[in-house]
């Protein structure tokens, strides 16, 4: 504050040792507290960037949001990827699942008795079995990818791509946005300051906002298209240079944002120009070897919302008002998923194929044929219930959006029960326990995905 910089450097770099030497906690906390953890320390790192934002420092800068962007997320994920062969582990995964499936079903249970302390005693359970599971696989995790440095990044590109790590950060109480953008063969990351957060954030909500609008010009999608590219993508045009793959690690809002629509003029979409991928982590690049064998697909289109679920009639409670409306039919996806299960018989000849359709595509169902598959391809209802965070908080602890978020499936309109196994909605949380190692991609063709709110 008194501007006396080199006096303040050690003690900067001092606090961010400790902090970063304190991240091996995070391998003994539950997902939640993990999360809690990070934002409690977040800001001595935003502060550093505040505090040396010269060229000079760019290198140390983006060393620094390395080792915590997305730390909480790839500890979970080495968990439960390290622990398949552990029959110990194995079992724990499993009692999670259940945990988790429960907690779903009973959030949007809302005339349950005494749902609140049910839910506060599961998501007591859940944090001690998630505990319990990272402390199986301590030892075993792939310390390569948790504390990459851009060096060893730089190895793993391609020569034509180029990547881009978007951060969100406070700077004198405003949020901003920065990115680091980093091109193979130089390997010199570079800082590029975008400006305010509200702006951005403004401009990438307008704009989604006419992208799900079915009236919409195309000339009025890109026009709000233009002001997200003017704001993120003209600034990083340069320093990308020819690169012709993006490697784009989004952050904030802009995880929400569908960068590859953008508009770069002449008619031209930014995705006709360059390939993009999203990754979690800019150390995911690191592990691009699917080591996993996967074959096959799984199709899911022409649902029965409509289809009885096994359930207990005494049990059966009302669904929150915010979600359940009485799920339509959808003849569209039918015709789509018997269209795409034709063609994979065609060009697949030979390579498994489950097609789920009617009071078939259960969440059991679903969750069962995924594993394995190559690709998984979901014609259904999707939604981001928003506006259920009052009625759904969750044991007290304020609501989850992983909760909040789901595709429909078979017997969504009969009711839930709360001792049921399955309610017909497979939110994201029980998406997130299941095995995907190996798949190579999943469509999400249904409305209101890629929505939801950053925590």
């Amino acid at each position: 504050a008194k501007g006396e910089d080199a006096e303040a450097r050690p003690l900067y770099d001092r606090a961010l040792e400790i902090t970063e030497s304190r991240l091996s906690l995070l391998d003994s906390l539950s997902e939640r507290e993990a999360l809690a953890y990070v934002v409690s320390v977040r800001a001595i790192v935003d502060d550093w960037l505040v505090a040396f934002p010269g060229a000079e420092h760019d290198i140390e800068a983006w060393s620094h949001i390395l080792r915590f962007k997305g730390a909480v997320a790839a500890r979970m994920a080495a968990a439960r990827r390290d622990n398949r062969s552990d029959p110990r582990a194995a079992a724990l995964a499993e009692e999670l699942a259940r945990t988790r499936r429960s907690l779903a079903r009973l959030t949007f249970s809302i005339d349950v008795e005494d749902r609140q302390a049910r839910l506060s005693v599961l998501s007591a359970d859940r944090d001690r079995l998630e505990r319990e599971l990272m402390g199986t696989a301590e030892g075993r995790k792939d310390t390569l990818v948790r504390q990459a440095s851009p060096m060893d990044l730089c190895g793993a590109l391609s020569e034509d791509a180029a990547l881009v790590d978007f951060l969100r950060y406070e700077s004198a109480h405003e949020a901003r946005y920065v990115a680091f953008t980093f091109v193979a063969g130089t390997c010199t990351p570079a800082r590029i300051e975008l400006g305010s957060a509200a702006p951005i954030e403004d401009a990438i909500a307008q704009w989604r906002a006419v992208l799900q609008d079915p009236t919409s010009f195309t000339t009025r999608v890109d026009a709000r298209g233009a002001r997200v590219t003017e704001l993120l993508w003209k600034p990083l045009e340069d320093q990308v240079g020819q690169a012709t793959r993006l490697l784009v690690v989004p952050d904030g809002a802009l995880t929400g944002a569908p960068l590859a629509a953008l508009p770069v003029g002449g008619g031209r979409y930014l995705f006709e120009d360059r390939a993009i991928t999203l990754l979690d982590r800019a150390n995911d690049v690191l592990q691009r070897t699917i080591s996993d064998v996967s074959e096959g697909a799984l199709i899911v289109g022409g649902v029965d919302y409509d289809a009885p679920l096994s359930t207990n009639q005494s049990n059966k409670a009302a669904l929150a008002p915010c979600n359940h409306g009485g799920f339509g039919p959808l003849p569209g996806a039918a015709l789509e998923s018997e269209m795409l299960a034709r063609r994979w018989k065609k060009w697949r000849r030979g390579q498994p194929l489950v097609h789920l359709t009617g009071a078939s595509a259960t969440e059991a169902e679903v969750a069962a044929a995924a594993k394995g598959k190559a690709v998984v391809h979901l014609a259904t209802h999707g939604f981001f219930a928003d506006d259920c965070a009052s009625v759904l908080d969750t044991g007290g602890a304020g609501f989850d959006p992983m909760v909040l978020s789901g595709l429909v499936l078979a017997g969504a309109n009969s009711g839930a029960d709360p001792l049921n196994t399955e309610d017909g909605i497979l939110t994201a949380a029980e998406v997130a326990i299941l095995d995907l190692s190996g798949t190579q991609l999943v469509v999400l063709s249904a409305c209101d995905t890629g929505l939801g709110e950053v925590r």
